[in-house]
């Protein structure tokens, strides 16, 4: 598989309730000075969601492009929203197909005054509800008990169903991956630079070609990459440690290598598969 180019890659954090500029900066090995600057900042101060550019892309560079970064609502608030960053190509009546919702809904849930967006622009989807999973058509008589991983988990079920279907990988074993990853959460950023919710590094993410920060690219990678990994090894035991320490590893010791977190690692994810109720796999 051809890599894309790394300057192609634009990563993107949302700011937690202990997070500030200089702690950020830290994070991510880049200047407060050039923080405030990608994100048009006048202050260190930050909102709690708010969503920070975090590397420019080569089109901005070329372009000059500004970036609107917009801020989501603060952890105080009870409303949590599925968010979409704009594409250079997208128009709201694409997205509003995307996610099958109104171009009014959109417009309303973001203050917009016109169909006009902007690259980079974060945009409120729809409201999520913690606590609601998001199922398929074929799963509705799952209850959240049933499953591991929590609410925050769960709404994302119906992504996992559809990419394991889309690469012919077992839903079990994705979900579970993405329990172990991140519990669900798709904010989260690693200390060893793990991105998402499936927890991507940015050398993996710029191979398949996908931002790790929006949950159904995140989530759809995952699944293309597990398939590679499956037809590396032909095992799908082989292939989950494959994707926690890497295909290199487990090649040289043919088998889970006698690494304690990857050994730890496939326990976790082959025993929430063993958990999981539905028989689509």
């Amino acid at each position: 598989m051809k890599k894309p180019e790394k300057e192609r890659f634009q990563l993107f954090y949302i700011v937690n309730p202990a997070d500030t500029l200089w702690s950020i900066s830290k994070k991510f090995g880049v200047s407060m000075k050039e923080l405030k600057r990608l994100n048009n900042l006048t202050t260190e101060k930050l909102v709690v969601d708010q969503v920070l550019k975090i590397k420019e892309n080569q089109s901005d560079k070329q372009t000059g492009n500004q970036t609107l970064v917009s801020n989501l609502l603060p952890a105080a608030q009870t409303k949590k929203f599925q968010t979409y960053i704009v594409n250079p190509s997208d128009t709201l009546w694409g997205i509003s197909k995307k996610f099958e919702v109104s171009i009014a809904q959109i417009m309303k849930l973001n203050g917009l005054t016109s169909d006009q967006i902007y690259v980079d622009q974060v945009l409120k989807i729809q409201e999520l509800l913690d606590d609601e999973p998001i199922f398929n058509e074929n799963f509705k008589e799952i209850t959240p008990d049933q499953i591991p991983g929590g609410p925050q988990a769960k709404r994302w079920i119906k992504y996992i169903m559809e990419a394991a279907k889309k690469y012919e990988v077992p839903s079990k074993i994705l979900y579970s991956i993405m329990v172990t990853e991140s519990r669900g959460n798709p904010n989260l950023v690693a200390p060893d630079g793990g991105i998402g919710l499936m927890q991507f590094q940015i050398e993996t993410a710029n191979a398949l070609g996908i931002n790790p920060c929006l949950p159904d690219a995140s989530i759809d990678g995952a699944a293309r990459y597990l398939k590679q990994l499956f037809g590396e090894f032909n095992d799908w035991t082989l292939a989950i440690a494959a994707y926690n320490c890497g295909p290199t590893k487990v090649k040289a010791h043919n088998g889970i290598p006698p690494i304690e977190v990857t050994q730890n690692y496939v326990k976790n994810v082959l025993s929430y598969s063993k958990a999981i109720n539905w028989d689509n796999d």
